[in-house]
């Protein structure tokens, strides 16, 4: 095992030239979501920045500074990117991995949790949340197994599917007291952050779990070829960020309107569909 080999292809290229597309579609994310939005999707549109910008360097490490490489069966990998020409210890690139993993999940549940509050109605007989949250207030069993799992992954596995589960009540919930065009609104800003926390998590604890299996059971003699499997996590966020645009519209009006007029769709435009 030499820790200075490169790594090896096409692996390396694919973790690095598709990349070009990426920094352009960034590119344009950044741009309609920095652009004097409504005043109802500006809080909104912060929350969906910070996410991007978070995937986005999160995207860079995992290709240009980190690129780990497997040496399966062993359940251990190195880094082949800049870092190993600087040999910054293996440690700190795991820990710096898992802190944007962190952020990442962080993230989501932020935008989760902002879509739960904004698709409050002023009144609702029914709401889950509470029955959920009595359920590990009142079962002993049930809060002495959510201490002892890890608290990261508790937290953000217990906060998504509560959000998942309570949003789509309330929002039928709205229907007392919105108007259809609210409605419409909360469901499609609602079906872009699950179709992106669908997407973040699938593309991260797809290649985690993967690895482990074929560590722990040992099943592969040569892994060069399982080394594809990581190609997932740093496109996670171009992939999350496809959805972001094509299913959050006054993001998908600012960059088709600057395709279409030469120019990104005004402020009033976008008013007019948050309205």
């Amino acid at each position: 095992m030499n820790c200075y080999d490169s790594a090896p292809e096409p692996y390396a290229s694919l973790m690095r030239y598709p990349h070009i597309l990426s920094i352009i579609l960034y590119s344009l994310a950044f741009r309609a979501l920095c652009i004097k939005q409504n005043e109802n999707f500006h809080s909104f549109s912060r929350l969906l920045l910070w996410h991007t910008i978070g995937s986005f360097v999160s995207q860079m490490y995992f290709s240009f500074l980190a690129l780990p490489v497997s040496y399966l069966p062993y359940p251990v990998y190195r880094s082949a990117g800049y870092f190993m020409y600087f040999d910054v210890p293996g440690v700190l690139v795991m820990n710096l991995e898992l802190i944007l993993i962190t952020h990442s999940a962080l993230s989501t549940i932020e935008l989760l949790r902002f879509r739960l509050e904004a698709a409050r109605p002023d009144y609702s007989k029914f709401d889950p949340i509470k029955i959920l949250v009595g359920m590990f207030w009142y079962d002993n069993q049930y809060m002495t197994s959510l201490v002892s799992m890890c608290s990261v992954t508790t937290t953000t596995l217990f906060l998504v599917v509560i959000s998942v589960i309570t949003i789509p009540f309330r929002i039928l919930a709205l229907k007392k007291t919105a108007s259809r065009k609210t409605i419409d609104v909360q469901k499609m800003f609602f079906v872009s952050v699950f179709l992106q926390a669908i997407i973040n998590s699938l593309f991260f604890i797809f290649p985690v779990s993967e690895f482990l299996k074929f560590a722990i059971g040992n099943e592969l003699t040569d892994g060069g070829h399982f080394q594809l499997v990581f190609i997932l996590m740093p496109y996670h966020g171009t992939a999350a960020t496809i959805i972001m645009i094509c299913f959050t519209r006054p993001i998908r009006d600012s960059i088709t309107g600057i395709f279409t007029t030469g120019k990104v769709t005004s402020a009033k435009s976008i008013s007019r569909t948050m309205a």
